[in-house]
């Protein structure tokens, strides 16, 4: 964005050194908007929000049998990306779309936009098209340093935090759409 100052969309200007609440309207050219994007737009922005872990080079998902990616852009930047597929739970590892369950994967947000409310704004947004695809439910295995975001928006941990060679600390979590 031109000002760095600016981490949130129509959420404070610097006046005499000293942030205050703005209309939206002053923050016309940063509007949010969130969207379907191609896969591939997605990456940049994992490789810088899902650190330490390593982003899966494009295809990521080419197992699933449907999928979407949402970005959230501010401006002309993108601040926060998705990816929901249509995938069934497996403890072994083997994916299946037998059903109506769909998965969370890549969830990722500059570390400048965090907190800002770009990932709750997607994550609300995938819950909508979801419900529209008659999905039954929504899983992901979520980061325990995110676990926190996940709670406050519906999901549950089902079982104990999982801690794998190579994998970062991870709930198993789900939600109804």
């Amino acid at each position: 964005m031109a000002n760095s100052q600016v981490n949130c969309a129509a959420d404070c200007a610097q006046t005499a050194g000293q942030y205050r609440r703005a209309p939206a309207f002053l923050f016309a050219d940063q509007a949010l908007h969130i969207g379907c994007v191609e896969e591939a737009d997605c990456f940049e922005l994992r490789k810088i929000g899902l650190q330490p872990a390593e982003a899966r080079p494009v295809p990521a998902y080419a197992y699933a049998r449907e999928q979407f990616h949402l970005a959230a852009i501010v401006g002309f930047e993108f601040v926060s990306v998705a990816t929901f597929l249509l995938e069934d739970q497996s403890e072994g590892g083997a994916y299946s779309a037998n059903g109506f369950s769909w998965r969370l994967r890549g969830m990722a947000t500059h570390p400048q936009h965090r907190n800002c409310g770009y990932a709750t704004a997607i994550l609300e947004h995938g819950v909508r098209l979801l419900r529209r695809r008659q999905a039954s439910l929504l899983w992901a295995n979520g980061r325990s340093t995110a676990i926190g975001f996940y709670l406050r928006h519906g999901f549950v941990c089902i079982g104990q935090e999982r801690i794998k060679p190579g994998v970062q600390p991870h709930y198993r979590i789900e939600r109804e759409p």
